[in-house]
């Protein structure tokens, strides 16, 4: 079997670490081929007590940043295959296991699974896995690759760079860049991970803020294609408002408007970004 190092960055984590924790200890896979490196980000609260109960490697990074704390990962991981996963993340026994069985083609490069809900308990939560994963696409893995479920082969990062060190969606920029650069990247369907979506929507809101603020990290070209797509996506969620109100008896009656709220969000994100490249640009004429 081959050696494989999992990381998983966490910042306050203190509600899921554990959960995530437990289930990579019970992968499907020999133990004496696994290490698991945890990388803490200035974590405030219980994650550095909880993430010390159990065997894993802890390393420590101060630059805020969840792909500063993957490069630490990447840096001081001890084998070649390097697979990663989030701290609100629990993987399927047979995880590691159906990546790997990828990488046995020497031109993969990087291999991708399914993203899946642990809980839909909330509506945040059903909204989450009925809506945003579809637009995603994460059940299928055929737009990029997520940082909650993805591995490399470590030369990669060696060749072509590490992670950005920005607030978010470096993850996917990374795989487009290989992707672009014409490396082999393959889907897994049976490598699955379930995610433990955040519950409330102020905390979604101030998620699509964040990846707002991470979509200028790729694909700049198509930004403004995008932002009109969204508009589009916007104005027709606002006229499915009345209609969802009438038609559902359940909470997806609330579906449009909380679209709404998620696609404003993001654009605040861009919006704020473009303002600090501007301003700095002008404050270096």
């Amino acid at each position: 079997m081959t050696n494989v190092s999992i990381v998983v960055p966490v910042f306050n984590g203190e509600e899921t670490i554990e959960k995530c924790l437990k289930s990579l200890l019970d992968l499907n896979y020999p133990k004496n081929k696994l290490e698991i490196i945890v990388v803490d980000n200035n974590s405030q609260d219980k994650t550095p007590k909880i993430v010390r109960k159990f065997p894993v490697r802890f390393l420590f990074e101060s630059i805020q940043s969840s792909f500063a704390a993957r490069n630490k990962g990447i840096k001081n991981a001890k084998y070649e295959i390097i697979a990663f996963t989030d701290a609100d993340c629990v993987a399927h026994k047979n995880w590691v296991k159906e990546l790997i069985k990828k990488f046995k083609d020497s031109e993969v490069m990087g291999v991708s699974g399914k993203i899946l809900a642990y809980e839909k308990k909330t509506l945040t939560q059903k909204f989450t896995d009925d809506i945003i994963r579809k637009i995603w696409d994460t059940r299928t893995g055929l737009k990029w690759f997520e940082g909650a479920n993805v591995a490399y082969r470590k030369k990669v990062f060696l060749k072509e760079g590490y992670f950005r060190n920005v607030l978010s969606s470096s993850d996917v920029a990374f795989s487009r860049k290989l992707k672009n650069k014409g490396y082999k990247l393959v889907f897994a369907k049976k490598a699955i991970i379930y995610h433990i979506d955040r519950k409330k929507v102020t905390e979604l809101i101030k998620q699509f803020y964040k990846y707002g603020q991470g979509r200028l990290s790729y694909d700049k070209e198509k930004i403004f294609i995008e932002i009109l797509k969204l508009s589009g996506s916007v104005f027709f969620s606002l006229l499915q408002i009345v209609p969802s109100f009438l038609i559902n008896r359940n909470e997806k009656k609330f579906y449009p408007i909380l679209k709404v709220f998620m696609i404003t969000s993001f654009f605040m994100g861009i919006l704020k970004e473009y303002m600090r490249i501007l301003y700095s640009f002008l404050i270096n004429l």
